[in-house]
């Protein structure tokens, strides 16, 4: 799985690009324009293809192909889950040789949603599972080089309320391969890839980042697509996948990617202690945490507050009130701790931890 924090603009790769060549071309171009007011908080649009290439790099002359490509695109509307599948076959013969054919069959289903809340965005998710199967009557003699690709597109143009950081996780399996990535003008942005053409090879790969965006527009990309090939090695021998003389491909990719405000828990408090204290919300005006003691804290002989793992705070004869943590550095994700040691003996801990307030 490669992670990238960048400045990148994103740019609608070419349909029969490899993973590797569309991720690049994420980072250095730009999606197509947001129009100037929209009715919505999120404009998306999503895309499923099945398509085959032979020819014969001896010639090259293209090898004949029979078989339906694909193409489905449309708007994917917030709030609606859009499910679509693509599914086919390819014969392939050699011009120059009748006896040299080759079979593909495949498929793949897709999935995306985008939610926005309150008129705004909210998230995105997206998911790909396929299998696809090739084989050469000639074996490592066939003469035709092939790839049948089926992949998946989704891209969008949203708005966030507020400062606050995008958070994407993506995961494949197999051969599957998959991007995924955001810009904000201005700000930056971020990107995660895995697959065959990534660091994992075909082993697939789990893999998150988060980064900061100012509240307006930002730009949404994700890309998913399962390859199989049959080709010639630089020694002029076949090189196939899985079989000798056959290529079998499949996989799953999952993706996600959510807006938390700046300040905002990472999840909520755990521990024995939350009957007693209350980690409650990280302040990013005034840089603090605050946090509640409860009317059963009175039961305690004091509470020890610490801030990534040092001393921020001790309450001793605590009672029911509030109690501020300042001091906190706005570039840091902070997790607070209290520790209420009870009169009659033994510790009880509560944890929290809270998103930076600023990139």
């Amino acid at each position: 799985m490669t992670t990238t924090r960048t400045t990148p603009g994103l740019v609608r790769a070419r349909r029969t690009a490899g993973l590797m060549t569309a991720c690049g071309a994420l980072l250095v171009g730009g999606l197509s324009a947001a129009p100037e007011a929209r009715a919505v908080a999120t404009e998306a649009e999503w895309e499923l293809e099945l398509d085959a290439y032979s020819y014969n790099p001896t010639t090259w002359d293209n090898c004949t192909i029979v078989g339906d490509e694909s193409s489905e695109d449309g708007a994917l509307e917030p709030g609606t889950l859009v499910s679509r599948s693509a599914s086919g076959s390819f014969g392939i013969t050699n011009p120059d040789d009748p006896t040299d054919t080759q079979t593909f069959s495949g498929a793949m289903a897709s999935r995306w949603k985008v939610r926005d809340a309150e008129g705004s965005f909210r998230d995105y998710e997206f998911s790909s599972q396929g299998s696809l199967e090739g084989e050469a009557a000639l074996g490592a003699a066939s003469q035709c080089q092939t790839s049948v690709d089926v992949t998946s597109y989704g891209e969008a143009v949203g708005d966030v309320p507020a400062a606050g950081f995008l958070e994407m996780s993506l995961q494949t399996t197999q051969d599957m391969s998959a991007a995924m990535a955001f810009d904000q003008r201005g700000v930056g942005g971020a990107s995660v890839s895995s697959g065959p053409g990534g660091l994992f090879k075909r082993s697939g790969g789990t893999g998150s980042v988060r980064a900061f965006v100012e509240a307006g527009e930002f730009f949404l990309y994700s890309y998913t697509e399962l390859r199989a090939e049959i080709y010639h090695d630089e020694e002029g021998g076949m090189e196939m996948r899985r079989a000798a003389d056959a290529t079998s491909v499949a996989g799953t990719a999952t993706g996600t990617l959510t807006f938390i405000e700046a300040g905002s828990p990472v999840a909520a408090a755990s521990g024995s202690a939350k009957r007693y204290v209350a980690l409650n919300a990280r302040t990013c005006g005034n840089d603090k945490v605050v946090t509640k003691l409860k009317k059963k804290a009175k039961k305690a002989a004091k509470v020890t507050y610490t801030v990534n793992g040092e001393r921020a705070k001790v309450v001793t004869k605590p009672k029911k009130g509030t109690v501020k943590l300042g001091g906190l550095d706005p570039a840091a994700e902070v997790s607070v701790k209290a520790a209420v040691k009870l009169t009659k003996g033994g510790t009880k801990t509560v944890t929290r931890s809270y998103v930076a307030c600023t990139g």
